[in-house]
């Protein structure tokens, strides 16, 4: 099982090809081209965090996109997400529907063998435990806040920025092996003492 991050598919979004530039004519090339990149990559089994914005299309073409993806779907909810919020059909193809989550995965490169990733569809300037090793992933920005996160622990999973394909943890974890965190709520901690 691997986990894989994604964020603003905004399936059924005719605008998103010409604001967000994408490379296709119609929103039907778009997501059908989206499909079978996702599943390339992501396997029945795998868990799939979308950190919002799936979809400004009908409820029952929405669910239908779905349907055709690999994995087990877990949703953070965007701010395009709004009109599917309380469809229990749409509601049904994801495991949970949040805001905000901390996960937690088992990783011995990690601070006490667990690497914390703040999960949000909006880029947070700073989060939890960043100070400590954690990361933050994020959507929204459509590739837009890249400059943005070049040296510190956050990374825009968003499709614009990811060859329109969902990307692993272990991709994640190289892309997040070249940062360091940017201590702008404080000063970073001395973990060993200075020479004399």
């Amino acid at each position: 099982m691997t986990v894989f991050f994604t964020s603003d598919t905004h399936f059924l979004h005719h605008n998103i090809l010409r604001l967000a530039n994408r490379p296709w004519m119609t929103c039907e090339e778009m997501y059908e081209s989206m499909i079978v990149r996702w599943n390339a990559v992501v396997k029945p089994k795998d868990e799939v965090y979308h950190l919002g914005d799936v979809s400004l299309g009908s409820v029952t073409k929405t669910v239908e996109i779905l349907r055709r993806l690999n994995g087990r779907k877990r949703l953070l909810w965007g701010n395009h997400d709004s009109s599917l919020r309380k469809k229990q059909v749409f509601l049904d193809e994801f495991e949970w529907c949040r805001n905000y989550y901390e996960l937690k995965i088992q990783d011995s490169d990690a601070p006490k063998g667990v690497r914390r990733i703040v999960l949000c569809h909006y880029p947070l300037l700073t989060w939890n435990s960043a100070h400590h090793g954690s990361w933050m992933l994020h959507g929204h920005c459509h590739g837009k806040s890249d400059h943005l996160n070049e040296t510190t622990t956050r990374h825009d999973v968003g499709v614009d920025s990811n060859n329109y394909t969902p990307i692993s943890y272990a991709t994640v974890k190289t892309i997040m092996a070249e940062k360091s965190y940017d201590f702008l709520d404080g000063r970073p901690r001395v973990l060993t003492e200075p020479d004399p």
